[in-house]
C-alpha cells in the first residue's frame, strides 16, 4: 500500500475454522494497529489504493449452498485507525460472485489489476474446515483436493470495486439446453461506413439436472465483433426449468442496453386452468450488469418491449402494461376463448393524427382449439381488445407486425400445430381486410415470426419436400403484395445438417429472433439437448446478406445507345455489367420494353437468342457469370429492335450451393438501340417493260 517503503501500511487475515475472522491493519507510521470483526469466516482479502485513500475487499469462505452465491465485502475506509470501519455485501446489488453450489463454500480469492480498474475473484469448494495441516480430509494442502460438480465455481471480474461480478472463464455448470436468445448489432452508415452503438448477443441456458442441486440457470453475453466470438455470464438465477425467455427493444438497433428476463409457466397443465403463482420478471437497464426485479399479476407467456423502459406482459387471458420507473398498470382482458401465446408491438409508431400517437398491442392465442389474432390501442384511457376473424386453421399463432406498420396496418401470424404438420402464415390488413389472405410459403408449421428491413421471415419444423424432422427458414421480400398469386418464397437451409442430427427450430412461444447491421441476422435454437459436440441443441445463426442489398448496374450506362447492325435494322451486341453481391453466385436479368416491366421479352425470345435457363415466375434470364468478382453477361447482336428504348434491372438470385436466395431488384435502368440505316442494292436488278 503507497509508493515510499518506509511509509507503507498492511491488512493481514486472520483465517480460520470458526464463523468469524478479523482483519489487522498495521498503519506505517505511528505504529499502530486496528482489528476490525466483520463477523463472517473471510478467505482472502485484496486492497488497492495509498496510504490515504483505496479500497479493501474481503472474500467470504461461506457461501449460499442454494443459490450459489458468495459474498465478497467493500471498505472505503479500511486504514483509517479510528472510528468504525464500513463495511457494504455484493448481495446489496444482487450480483455476488458464483460458487458453492449444494457445498456452501466458495473460497472466495481476491486480486486487483495492477492499476486498479478491475478486481479478480476465484471460487472452488475446497474443504479445509477442520483446520490444520496433514493430509486429512478438511486440512490443507489435502483440501485442494476438493471438488463439488456443477457448484457454480468460476473465475471472474468486477470493473465497479467488487459491487458486480461477471463469470469470464473456468466456470463449473451445466447447460442442459439453451432457452432463448435476443440480440443487438452495430448499426452501420452504408454511406460513410462508420459505426455506431455495440454488439449485444444475450443467451439463456437451463439446466436441468436433477442429480445435482442446486440447478442453477444461466443469461450469457457476448459483445465481441462478430457476436458469439467470447461470451460471459450476467446472470444466475435457480429457476424450476420450464423455460427462460429474454427481450429486448427492437426497435432500437445498435445501441439498446435493456434486457429482460421471465420465467414461462408449466406446460404440463390443462389449457383452461388459471395458474396463480407468479414468478418477477428480471430486467437490466445497462446491458445485463445490474438487474431489479418487477412483478407482474399473472403468469407470463410472453412479452414485449414498447421502448427501453415499458414492457407488455401476455399472461393466458390478459395483458398488463408495465414500466420500469411507476406502478404497474391493470391487467386488461383480451376477450379470448384461448389462452395467449405470443405478443407484439409495431416497430414504427401508429398515429391517427397529427396530434394523437396510438400504441399498439398485438396478440396471437395458443391451444388446439380455434386460435385468433387481437389488438388493443393502450393509449386509450380503457384499451379494449378487437378480435379479427377466426383464423382458417387451428394451433398456436405467432404473430408479428409489419416494419412498416404505420404506412399499411399489416398484421401476419405463423401457425402451427400441437402435431407439428401443418400451419401456414396468413396477413391481415386492420381497417380493409374481411378476410386473412394466405401467403402460402414453400414449408409448414411455423414456429416464429420476424420482420426487418420488408424482409419477412418464418422459422418451420415441416418441409414438404425433405423428410419431416428437418426444419428451416422461409422468407419473402413480398409480404405485401396482393395475393394471389401468392408471393416469392426463399428456403434458407444452408449450412444446416439434415435429418437425424438436424437442429430442430421449435422453440415457444417463438423460436426466431433477428438483428441488423449492413445485413439481417437471424437467430434460432436448436430445441434438443446442448451438446457442442455434436452440433445439437446449439444457437444458430443466418446471416442474410442480400435482404437489404441489391446489384448495382454499371453498363450498359442510364441513357446510354446502342448501335443498330446496318443490314438488319437491328441492335448490336449488348454487354451488361453490374457489381456483385457477396455470397451471391446466380443473378436474374430482367428485360423489358417499358419501364413498369410488362412488356416482358417472351421466353421465346430469350430461347430464341440461346439466353437459357429462364425463371419461371419473373420471366428473367438466370446468369451464373464466369467472373464472380466482375459479374456480366453480354445479347448476340440482332436480339432486340431498332430506333426504340429498352429497360432492364438485375438481382441476385443463387447461392454457392445453387439455392434459391433473391436480393431485392436493382434500380431500373434504360437505353435505346439507335435507329437502323436505310440500304440500296448494287444493281437495278429486273426491270418490266411490257
Amino acid at each position: 500500500m503507497g509508493t515510499d517503503l518506509n511509509l507503507r501500511g498492511c491488512f493481514v487475515n486472520v483465517f480460520d475454522n470458526t464463523n468469524a475472522s478479523a482483519v489487522f491493519y498495521i498503519s506505517p507510521t505511528p505504529t499502530s494497529v486496528r482489528i476490525t470483526t466483520i463477523g463472517i469466516r473471510i478467505y482472502s482479502i485484496a486492497y488497492y489504493g495509498t496510504n490515504a485513500t483505496g479500497i479493501l475487499l474481503a472474500g467470504e469462505a461461506t457461501a449460499d449452498p442454494t443459490n450459489a452465491l458468495a459474498r465478497v465485502w467493500q471498505c472505503g475506509a479500511a486504514q483509517v485507525t479510528s472510528g468504525p470501519a464500513s463495511w457494504m455485501p455484493s448481495d446489496t446489488l444482487k450480483k455476488s460472485p458464483t460458487g458453492g453450489g449444494g457445498t456452501g463454500r466458495a473460497n472466495v480469492l481476491l486480486a486487483w489489476s495492477p492499476n486498479g480498474s478491475t478486481a479478480y475473484c476465484g471460487t472452488s469448494s475446497e474443504n479445509s474446515t477442520l483446520g490444520g495441516t496433514g493430509w486429512t480430509l478438511g486440512q490443507w494442502p489435502y483440501s485442494k483436493l476438493t471438488k463439488a460438480l456443477s457448484d457454480e465455481s468460476a473465475f471472474q471480474y468486477s470493473m465497479n470495486n467488487g459491487s458486480v461480478w461477471n463469470q469470464i472463464g473456468i466456470i463449473n455448470t451445466v447447460i442442459s439446453q439453451l432457452s432463448d436468445v435476443a440480440a443487438y448489432e452495430k448499426v452501420v452508415d452504408a454511406t460513410t461506413g462508420n459505426t455506431s452503438g455495440s454488439n449485444a448477443l444475450y443467451l439463456a441456458s437451463l439446466n436441468d439436472n436433477i442429480t445435482i442441486i442446486p440447478n442453477i440457470d444461466s443469461v450469457w453475453r457476448s459483445t465481441s465483433d462478430p457476436p458469439g466470438y467470447k461470451w460471459e455470464r450476467v446472470l444466475t438465477e435457480n429457476t424450476s426449468d420450464n423455460g427462460i425467455i429474454l427481450r429486448i427493444n427492437p426497435r432500437i438497433t445498435g445501441s439498446g442496453k435493456t434486457i429482460v428476463f421471465a420465467e414461462l409457466p408449466p406446460t404440463t397443465i390443462l389449457p383452461t386452468t388459471t395458474i396463480l403463482t407468479t414468478t418477477p420478471i428480471m430486467y437490466s437497464s445497462d446491458e445485463g450488469n445490474l438487474w431489479s426485479q418487477l412483478y407482474p399479476s399473472m403468469p407470463v407467456n410472453d412479452i414485449s418491449l414498447l421502448d427501453d423502459t415499458t414492457m407488455y406482459v401476455l399472461g393466458d387471458y390478459t395483458v398488463q402494461k408495465l414500466l420500469l420507473s411507476a406502478q404497474p398498470g391493470k391487467p386488461i382482458n383480451t376477450n379470448l376463448l384461448t389462452p395467449g401465446h405470443t405478443i407484439c408491438t409495431p416497430l414504427t409508431p401508429s398515429t391517427v393524427s397529427n396530434e394523437t400517437t396510438q400504441e399498439i398491442v398485438v396478440i396471437g392465442t395458443g391451444g388446439n382449439d380455434d386460435c385468433y389474432v387481437a389488438w388493443a390501442d393502450f393509449a386509450e384511457l380503457t384499451p379494449k381488445f378487437t378480435s379479427l376473424k377466426k383464423l382458417p386453421e387451428q394451433g398456436y399463432v405467432h404473430v408479428v407486425t409489419d416494419d412498416q406498420y404505420d404506412s399499411n396496418k399489416n398484421i401476419y401470424a405463423g401457425i402451427t400445430t400441437s402435431t407439428h404438420v401443418v400451419g401456414n402464415i396468413y396477413r391481415w390488413t386492420i381497417g380493409t381486410s374481411t378476410n386473412w389472405d394466405e401467403l402460402d410459403p414453400i414449408n409448414r408449421a411455423f414456429f416464429g415470426l420476424c420482420m426487418l428491413n420488408d424482409v419477412l421471415y418464418g422459422a418451420w419444423n415441416t418441409d414438404i419436400t425433405l423428410p419431416l424432422t428437418s426444419t428451416g427458414v422461409d422468407r419473402t421480400l413480398d409480404a405485401r403484395v396482393k395475393v394471389p398469386p401468392p408471393p416469392e418464397w426463399d428456403e434458407l437451409r444452408d449450412g444446416l445438417p439434415d435429418s437425424p442430427i438436424g437442429p430442430i427450430f421449435t422453440h415457444e412461444p417463438t423460436s426466431l429472433h433477428a438483428s441488423s447491421n449492413s445485413y439481417n441476422t437471424l437467430w434460432a435454437i436448436d430445441n434438443q439437448d446442448y451438446n457442442f459436440l455434436t452440433q445439437q441443441g446449439c444457437l444458430w445463426s443466418y446471416v442474410d446478406s442480400v435482404a437489404k442489398l441489391h446489384p448495382w448496374p454499371t453498363a450498359p450506362p442510364l441513357d446510354g445507345l446502342i448501335g443498330a447492325d446496318p443490314v438488319t435494322g437491328r441492335s448490336q451486341q449488348i454487354d451488361f455489367k453490374w457489381r456483385p453481391l457477396k455470397d451471391i453466385f446466380g443473378y436474374d436479368l430482367l428485360i423489358a420494353k417499358d419501364a413498369d416491366f410488362t412488356l416482358l421479352l417472351s421466353r421465346e425470345v430469350y430461347q430464341a437468342l440461346s439466353m437459357t435457363p429462364v425463371d419461371g415466375r419473373t420471366s428473367a434470364w438466370i446468369v451464373t457469370p464466369a467472373d464472380q468478382e466482375s459479374p456480366a453477361c453480354w445479347i448476340a447482336p440482332g436480339a432486340l429492335e431498332a430506333g426504340r428504348p429498352y429497360y432492364w434491372r438485375v438481382r441476385g438470385s443463387r447461392t454457392v450451393e445453387n439455392t434459391n436466395i433473391h436480393s431485392p431488384w436493382s434500380k431500373a435502368m434504360f437505353f435505346s438501340v439507335k435507329p437502323g440505316c436505310p440500304v440500296r442494292s448494287g444493281n437495278m436488278g429486273p426491270t418490266r417493260l411490257a
